[in-house]
């Protein structure tokens, strides 16, 4: 019962207004506007996989990465701007930008590939600067059966180089290298292609065609005719006659990365290539890609000149020599614009070690190792200061001062502001003001401790890390003790992390007690504590990585299931009765398959197709529940299903299914209900969550991410998903996919979203109360509730006022109604029709009773014109 309206009503009379929300027939209201919307500050921890500058314009930056879209430089402020923000969320595969491509004749066009190894895979192109784009169908017009072609954002070869070039001399001309179909290429900027079938398919796993160059100094008939195309496991190929057909530089490294031009003082032509080293990866190549290169090479730094190839090793002649030949491989090098003798040389990324920058004065000729370096994936010379170089790289993007004089890393200044990357996994919100305001998972980054949303941490990393995140929860009696499970090292075959805090998640005691070949991909925490001082704690395991006879990481066979412990993880017991057939990590360590019921500190939830498993008493034993709605079977997917218990109720909890419907119970899962409203959840995991609730009710708020009768964004809901008030304008699309959904515990109306390569995304507005869209002719139903125990009578009116949106008053429908004495509960309804003539009006419902002031009641929205 509302306070305001228990001090208004006398004579012991109450009245209560229920929202005519509860209509099903009413769409979800959009209250977008009052919302806002921006980045958990994380920062530019992933890779940054390449970079361009504009020929005509020096201040026109862009850079590419491999799971967040792709930015452009301001430089007045000194940070980088989003661009792909206005792409749609079903198309998150173009989040991974596999190369970026500026027409060196116009400042304001820009291509680029995009396309990992799922989803959408198209070359798309924006005529200003970034701020839209269009679609131009590359990949299904040259689809091969049907399969649109892959771009390969994935492999190794997106750190090497672009792939995606627009002739310098004829901007309608374009060349685009894919991973595994063929080389092409365009003559009408993008609108259609034809492939060259002289460059071979692809090498495989890592390649395609790395990286496309061309010699602009060299001119025939209007374009370029110089077109120079390193084809992984294959070699260089070259064009003399514009692109129209291509052969093998014999002689050229199998697996070239980076191919630069340069003509010396002399006027004498010289070519250097970069090259990847082929024993790092099995390399088969042929049409049935049966055939493995079979090779003594080294990954290396080349000079052809005169028809002759010089191995330009760094460390050739060194006593070093061996280790690198075997382990090395070279990409990203920078030709000083001044003088060509003077070259900057780095280790490519992903070389096993020995991950060094190299500088040489004499051409190459001999080089001097300067610094320990990271990752870079390019080296791009600063046309406004030729000094200082661009470096992106596995970690954001630095830029390096004088580079013939650095000496160390420290040097370099990190200048990634504005771009996330972080793929987060898993996030929770604590219930007590002395905890962080937010903990999130994330892959190839443990976890990241946000004591603000708008302060970037010194150092986010907690120890212990986890190389991936993979599960994460608390106890809600004592919400200081966190819980998070991991796996170090490979996705699949890592090595099982755990460990628990007793400080809010701040900091942690690594879990020993168990086995630690484990891969653990979801955890739970009992709601309570137990009399030793923990509670349970329950992780799923998807099996065992031990090594084989060869040296190899494998899955045994053994260790999967859900375990236990009561002791704070000094021992580990296998407690499922039931087989899990989960086997790799990549398909899980996203999801939330284990939940623990937020009141009931004994039970517990796991769900796998087509049960879901339920405990009560912490896991001695478990039942196995067949959901069904409206008597026929709930569909379950194998991967992607996601279970969460709604904090202060016992027993409820939200399930996503198949097609991203979403079930509710009330009754531990006995009974299940489809929240019949969301028409799509969004299909990359978890999209729901729950946060508190705004006082009015005792339910907490829930979140959701997906489709509303057809509308894609993020919606917030009082009263569990039967009305849904929209919080995210058109343009928040969330490109880089949806993960996470995690509600603030504290505040309401707070919500964050985990993202799949832009970090997390946070909204909060002004609190949002049950507000309905209605339209002309409809018919509404106000219902109010009364009780008298009185020995008189008691009169009141309702009142449904509806106002012009200057808010001159349109129309008003009223009735009176009378409570006999002592006549307890009553329920009276006025019938009111919505003006056939109303726009955008408003309706306002007012309560009078005994010559008191008006009551408001919150129930007001503009109608859908």
């Amino acid at each position: 019962m509302n306070n305001k309206l228990k001090k208004l009503i006398a004579f012991c009379l109450i009245i209560s207004l229920i929202s005519i929300g509860s209509i099903q027939a009413f769409a979800a209201a959009d209250e977008s506007g009052k919302y806002e919307w921006d980045h958990v500050l994380m920062g530019c921890y992933g890779f940054v996989t390449g970079m361009v500058i504009h020929p005509q314009d020096s201040n026109l930056i862009y850079v590419r990465t491999d799971v967040g879209g792709m930015y452009r430089y301001d430089s007045k402020n000194q940070k980088w701007i989003q661009l792909m923000e206005s792409i749609a969320h079903k198309d998150t595969g173009l989040a991974s930008v596999r190369s970026v491509a500026l027409d060196p004749n116009d400042t304001n066009i820009v291509y680029a590939a995009c396309g990992g190894g799922s989803g959408t895979t198209d070359i798309i192109k924006s005529t200003d600067r970034g701020e839209t784009w269009s679609f131009t169908n590359f990949s299904n017009n040259q689809a091969i059966n049907g399969v649109p072609l892959f771009c390969g954002n994935n492999r190794v070869a997106r750190a090497i180089g672009e792939a995606l070039v627009v002739d310098p001399n004829n901007s309608d001309i374009i060349y685009f290298g894919t991973a595994k179909n063929g080389f092409y290429r365009s003559e009408d900027k993008g609108a259609s292609w034809s492939k060259i079938s002289d460059i071979p398919d692809y090498g495989w796993p890592a390649g395609g065609v790395a990286s496309v160059y061309i010699d602009k100094s060299k001119q025939k008939d209007g374009s370029s005719s110089d077109i120079y195309v390193s084809s992984w496991g294959y070699g260089v190929y070259k064009s003399t006659d514009c692109g129209k057909s291509f052969s093998l530089i014999e002689g050229s490294p199998r697996v070239p990365c980076q191919v630069q031009v340069v003509t010396d003082e002399a006027g004498k032509e010289k070519m250097y290539v970069s090259s990847y080293n082929p024993n790092l990866t099995d390399y088969y190549v042929g049409e049935d890609n049966t055939g493995k290169v079979e090779t003594d090479e080294i990954g290396s730094f080349w000079l052809y000149e005169d028809g002759k190839w010089t191995d330009l090793h760094p460390e050739k002649g060194s006593t070093s020599f061996d280790s690198y030949a075997q382990n090395t491989s070279f990409s990203s090098f920078m030709i000083d614009s001044r003088n060509s003798d003077v070259i900057l040389l780095n280790a490519a990324p992903w070389s096993i070690k020995n991950v060094y920058m190299w500088l040489s004065n004499d051409g190459g000729e001999s080089f001097k190792r300067i610094t320990r370096s990271s990752q870079a994936t390019a080296l791009i010379q600063d046309p406004n200061a030729p000094d200082n170089v661009w470096m992106p790289y596995g970690g954001g993007v630095n830029y390096i001062k004088n580079f013939t004089t650095v000496t160390q890393v420290k040097d370099f200044i990190k200048s990634d502001t504005g771009i996330e990357t972080i793929c987060a996994n898993k996030m929770v919100s604590l219930p007590s003001e002395e905890a962080p305001l937010l903990l999130i998972e994330s892959l190839d980054h443990s976890l990241r401790v946000q004591e603000q949303l708008n302060v970037l941490a010194p150092d986010n990393a907690v120890e212990p890390t986890f190389h991936h995140g993979g599960g994460i929860d608390f106890c809600e009696e004592d919400p200081s003790f966190v819980f998070r499970t991991g796996i170090n090292g490979r996705f699949n075959y890592g090595a099982g992390t755990a460990a628990y805090s007793t400080d809010y998640g701040r900091t942690y005691t690594e879990v020993t007690g168990w086995d630690s070949t484990m891969r653990i991909v979801d955890c739970a925490v009992g709601a309570t504590m137990q009399s030793n001082g923990f509670p349970v704690l329950m992780v799923v395991s998807v099996g065992r990585s031990v090594m084989d006879d060869n040296g190899n990481v494998v899955d045994d066979g053994e260790g999967r299931g859900v375990y236990r412990s009561k002791d704070g993880g000094a021992t580990w017991q296998l407690v499922t009765d039931f087989s899990v057939s989960r086997k790799k990590a990549t398909n899980d360590l996203n999801n939330h398959i284990l939940a623990s019921d937020r009141v009931d500190g004994n039970t517990f939830y796991y769900v796998e197709k087509p049960y879901l498993y339920r405990t009560t008493n912490g896991g001695d034993t478990w039942k196995t529940l067949e959901p069904t709605v409206n008597d026929e079977a709930m569909e379950i997917p194998q991967y992607g299903a996601a279970i969460k218990a709604i904090p202060t109720k016992t027993g409820h909890l939200w399930l996503k299914g198949m097609n991203g419907k979403v079930y509710t119970t009330s009754d531990f899962g006995k009974n299940w209900s489809l929240l019949n409203n969301i028409t799509e959840a969004n299909s990359d995991g978890c999209s729901f969550g729950f946060g508190i609730g705004n006082g009015d009710t005792d339910y907490p708020a829930a979140y959701m991410a997906g489709y509303v009768d057809g509308e894609f964004g993020m919606y917030i809901s009082n009263d569990l998903g039967q009305r849904w008030v929209k919080t995210t304008p058109a343009s928040q699309n969330f490109f880089a996919g949806i993960v996470d959904v995690c509600g603030d515990r504290r505040q309401y109306g707070r919500v964050f979203v985990a993202t799949g390569g832009t970090g997390v995304i946070y909204g909060e507005g002004t609190p949002i109360t049950d507000i309905i869209n209605y339209s002309p002719g409809d018919s509404l139903t106000v219902t109010a509730n009364t009780v008298n125990t009185t020995c008189a009578s008691q009169s009141f009116t309702i009142f449904a006022a509806f106002y012009n949106p200057d808010k001159s008053l349109m129309n008003v429908q009223s009735e009176q109604f009378v409570s006999e004495p002592n006549s307890g509960e009553n329920e009276f309804t006025l019938s009111v029709t919505v003006p056939s003539d109303a726009k955008r009006t408003t309706l306002k419902v007012f309560v009078f009773t005994n010559n008191l002031t008006p009551l408001h009641v919150a129930l007001e929205k503009s109608q859908i014109e």
